[in-house]
């Protein structure tokens, strides 16, 4: 049997987010999840409106190892939104070996670089700060197969650590 989890979420890192703590705390395995991630309707705050919002949300869902994605059927589709889902799937379709037949990499993170790094001295206190913060936004994966790695995420400067390659 397949799982339909509604994971209804504002934006896709919002989306993204939920669906890997969702797949972190169950027994379940990932391919037996086909997540519905949209409710469609313009008036909820779940609503997607451009192909990369669209894209992400289904590059990350095969790259989470997930069997499929749907999206709500009601959704009033426009050309962007056809775009999007489509552009994810091309890209899915090139490398989906490493998503299907491949492993989770070991040893292989992706950190991002801040513009800026600054310490900032508070009376006592001292703050050490980052711009931008990409821990609440930079999601990747890594994956292995036949001898090669596949790093999937956003298109940030980022670079690979803790992998001789």
């Amino acid at each position: 049997p397949m799982l339909t989890p509604m994971i209804y979420q504002p934006s896709p890192v919002g989306y993204a987010r939920s669906l890997l703590e969702t797949l972190a705390n169950t027994d379940v395995p990932s391919d037996k999840f086909w997540p519905d991630m949209t409710i469609g309707w313009s008036m909820a705050s779940v609503h997607r409106n451009t192909p990369e919002e669209f894209l992400m949300d289904t590059m990350v869902t095969a790259a989470a190892g997930c069997g499929s994605v749907s999206h709500w059927p009601n959704m009033p589709y426009c050309d962007a939104v056809w775009f999007g889902i489509h552009e994810g799937l091309a890209r899915i379709a090139m490398v989906e070996e490493f998503y299907l037949d491949g492993a989770q990499a070991e040893g292989i993170a992706v950190e991002g670089v801040p513009y800026r790094e600054e310490t900032i001295r508070l009376g006592n206190r001292t703050l050490d700060q980052s711009a931008p913060d990409w821990r609440a936004s930079l999601i990747s994966f890594a994956h292995e197969y036949d001898g090669e790695q596949l790093l999937t995420g956003p298109r940030r400067v980022a670079r690979a650590v803790g992998h001789d390659r």
